[in-house]
């Protein structure tokens, strides 16, 4: 073990590898980016994805929504996928997705988390948050975030 705040180096147990877009995604009256307002478009919430090495590995991401003021949310959804773009693969609905029904203005700023998803990798798949907010009436903006810590 560690006993230190110190992050592990690579191929360690505790390596640590993230994926942070901490500039907002923006969309306006239409499919933009992460985000779709009202239709079913998937997208990509996080940079460039993350790649972990060979190993065992915990991956959990985070999306947050700000809305301008009257914009209503009706549900988010997020999951960690196998593939960048606006499809699905790699979606378990058991393992690595969350849904929030959110009946509310988006200016409350939801933040929601997927479960840790606890994958084994040969450190050739890249993992990517994916994100679906349905909104309606003004804009909206989303930040996010996929971690993965090595566990074995």
């Amino acid at each position: 073990g560690c006993t230190t705040n110190a992050t592990r180096a690579t191929g360690m147990v505790g390596e640590y590898v993230e994926d942070l877009k901490s500039s907002a995604l923006s969309c306006t009256s239409g499919a933009i980016g992460a985000v779709s307002n009202g239709t079913s478009a998937w997208g990509d919430s996080s940079g460039a994805g993350i790649t972990p090495g060979a190993g065992t590995w915990d991956l959990q991401g985070a999306l947050s929504a700000v809305g301008a003021s009257g914009t209503t949310i009706s549900q988010i959804q997020i999951f960690i996928g196998t593939a960048n773009g606006s499809g699905t693969t790699g979606n378990d609905v058991n393992r690595n997705w969350f849904a929030l029904d959110y009946a509310g203005t988006a200016t409350g700023n939801p933040i929601v988390h997927t479960p840790v998803w606890r994958i084994n990798t040969s450190g050739a798949t890249t993992y990517w948050l994916k994100a679906r907010v349905t909104f309606a009436v003004s804009t909206l903006t989303v930040t996010g975030c996929l971690t993965a810590r090595r566990v074995y």
